[in-house]
């Protein structure tokens, strides 16, 4: 039943009920003696509105029900009952049913009722309440399970992003690794550099070598340049994906704590369920407890929904992020293999430009030491000169000096 028809049944039972009151006052006039000995201060009020509600419980008139109203009336004080045929129907709202039967317990007629109620009635408002009862449990069970699958879900991508995160940072240990060795390669190629810079200034005698050594150095800082510029990017990368492994850990951690709280709402919800079965006949506002209970599960389930659509959506731009790093690590291997291509033709240059020096050096040791011979055999030579001319020179003293004394003899 809509709302719209429970509205005008509700009214329909109103205008019988006011109707019943009205009969009622009419004859309160004639049955003030006996009802004085009855009503022990309750007002006739209360007896016309439980007559009112018996009257609409029940499904047909019939002889046998009002054999028993007379025999009760024997033993109590008659009161106008109207004849109302009110047809009571099995698929009727079984909240109504409920909320009637616990609102009886608050007037004096309970007595009255049980004797003028027949046992088909009695029993078929048990049978109505029974159905209500387990449809309720089914209800339960219905969402209870899919909650459990929904949790059951949010543990599988709990453990999906936790692996995915695994990989994830397996992957930027290894590209740590290659930038690591990257960066070591960068510092031998530019004290290489720095080496074959030095070199260039003190070698001033090979023009042509230093042309075709500047054009090398050139290609080296290009190369040097771009690898920085390589460098920065891949720190950049670095950066972005460790900002959105911080991210996804963040999801996970949600996550998480989403399905803790599924768990304890879970074990809430089963307990109230578990007290609701046990306390249906006692409790007065069990059917708002309970549509407020199933509305809060439709909520949470819709969140979790929402909160897993989300999650698949992150996985999915991680998915496309990761396959856009696989791109730029290919490329970045590329790069790698032609500058160590380049690298190794550079080295063999240098080997080939630092044996020819080696050559030049040998030549100019050489040279070296042949112009020392030659210095040495001069002054060799002109020590031995210098040796004869002080001889000549005491030769010939001597030989003045005796000719000076044969001038003079």
């Amino acid at each position: 039943m809509d709302r719209a028809s429970l509205v005008q049944r509700r009214k329909q039972l109103r205008n019988k009920e006011n109707l019943a009151s009205k009969i009622n006052s009419s004859v309160e006039n004639s049955t003030v003696a006996a009802k004085k000995k009855f009503v022990t201060g309750k007002g006739p009020s209360s007896i016309e509105d439980t007559s009112s509600q018996t009257s609409l419980l029940r499904d047909d008139y019939d002889p046998k029900s009002t054999e028993s109203g007379r025999s009760a009336s024997s033993r109590a004080p008659p009161f106008f009952r109207p004849n109302l045929k009110t047809a009571f129907d099995s698929e009727m709202n079984a909240g109504l049913v409920v909320r009637q039967v616990l609102q009886r317990s608050q007037f004096s007629d309970v007595k009255e009722y049980l004797h003028s109620a027949t046992k088909h009635e009695l029993f078929q408002q048990a049978l109505v309440m029974a159905t209500y009862v387990q449809g309720l449990k089914e209800k339960h069970s219905e969402v209870s399970k899919a909650i459990h699958e929904e949790l059951n879900q949010c543990q599988a991508e709990c453990h999906s992003v936790a692996s995915n995160l695994a990989e994830r940072e397996r992957v930027c240990e290894e590209q740590e690794k290659e930038k690591s060795e990257l960066l070591g390669r960068l510092k031998i190629a530019q004290e290489e550099y720095q080496a074959l810079l030095a070199w260039v200034r003190r070698s001033s005698e090979h023009e042509d070598e230093l042309k075709t050594l500047q054009q090398t150095t050139q290609s080296q800082a290009q190369l040097i340049g771009e690898m920085s510029e390589i460098r920065r990017q891949r720190e950049d990368k670095m950066n972005a994906v460790e900002k959105e492994r911080e991210q996804v850990f963040r999801l996970a951690e949600e996550l998480q704590e989403q399905t803790v709280k599924l768990q304890s709402q879970m074990e809430m919800m089963e307990r109230d369920s578990e007290r609701h079965q046990a306390e249906l006949k006692e409790e007065r506002a069990a059917n708002k407890t309970l549509t407020l209970a199933n509305q809060r599960k439709a909520q949470a389930v819709q969140r979790v929904s929402s909160e897993l659509e989300s999650a698949r959506n992150q996985i999915s731009t991680l998915q496309g992020q990761v396959q856009l790093e696989a791109i730029s690590r290919q490329s970045v291997t590329q790069e790698r293999d032609r500058l160590q291509q380049q690298y190794r033709t550079d080295q063999e240059n240098w080997k080939s430009a630092q044996e020819h020096r080696d050559s030049l050096k040998m030549r100019k040791a050489d040279d070296f030491r042949k112009l020392d011979l030659e210095l040495r055999h001069s002054t060799q030579a002109l020590s031995r000169m210098r040796i004869e001319w002080e001889s000549e020179k005491t030769q010939r003293e001597k030989s003045d000096a005796r000719l000076l004394n044969l001038s003079v003899y």
